[in-house]
């Protein structure tokens, strides 16, 4: 736990990028089940004879409307939960980066360059 303090800052920079992504991800799959049940409302038309042309594109139009929502969104939260950890991912290096230009230069001839690259 003592080693995750480094990224408090980073979170709370971030918060709200990783909390929409996540209220995204939730609605996105509860849209998800939309299409099951609409789905099955228009085989149950369809076996009562009340399915016409009309309520055939309606169900289409829907299933589409849904699938193009859930692709948005699926865009939507992927950028934001995987680009802020694309954005932490450079932000370590950096501050690494920044540590180890601090180092006596002793440093660098006691350690070898593998151990400090890995």
């Amino acid at each position: 736990m003592k080693s995750l303090r480094h990224l408090i800052p980073f979170i709370k920079e971030n918060k709200w990028k990783y909390i929409l992504g996540i209220l995204i991800l939730i609605i996105i799959d509860g849209l998800q089940l939309i299409t099951p049940r609409v789905i099955g409302f228009l085989t149950d038309d369809l076996l009562m004879g009340r399915a016409n042309a009309t309520t055939l594109y309606k169900y289409m139009a829907i299933i589409l409307g849904i699938a193009a929502g859930v692709a948005i969104g699926r865009f939507s939260w992927r950028m934001l939960i995987i680009g802020s950890s694309r954005h932490l991912e450079a932000w370590l290096r950096q501050k690494l980066f920044v540590h180890l230009e601090t180092l006596p230069t002793d440093f660098f001839n006691t350690h070898k360059t593998g151990d400090l690259m890995a």
